[in-house]
């Protein structure tokens, strides 16, 4: 799950993921719809483990254009071995 910080606006998000931390992927589920979820603060959000069978090394979440300071926004992802 993905918990989203109580100072935030709310906000489509993408998740985005990396072997790296360079270069940066859109994630896919596997009917090639492209994973986003609305972030509304003070909440969470489950995601599909479908989705996560093969954990990525790094994990990025984009907030879309209502994010409109700009700033860095610290979420926190929670994952535990199935």
């Amino acid at each position: 799950r993905v918990q989203c910080p109580a100072s935030m606006t709310t906000a489509t998000a993408n998740i985005q993921i990396s072997e790296d931390a360079s270069r940066w992927d859109d994630v896919y589920d596997t009917t090639g719809t492209k994973l986003t979820f609305t972030a509304v603060q003070g909440t969470s959000v489950a995601l599909n483990p479908a989705n996560w069978s093969i954990m990525p090394k790094y994990i990025r979440i984009k907030l879309g254009a209502n994010n409109a300071s700009g700033s860095s926004i610290a979420f926190k992802i929670f994952a535990r071995a199935v």
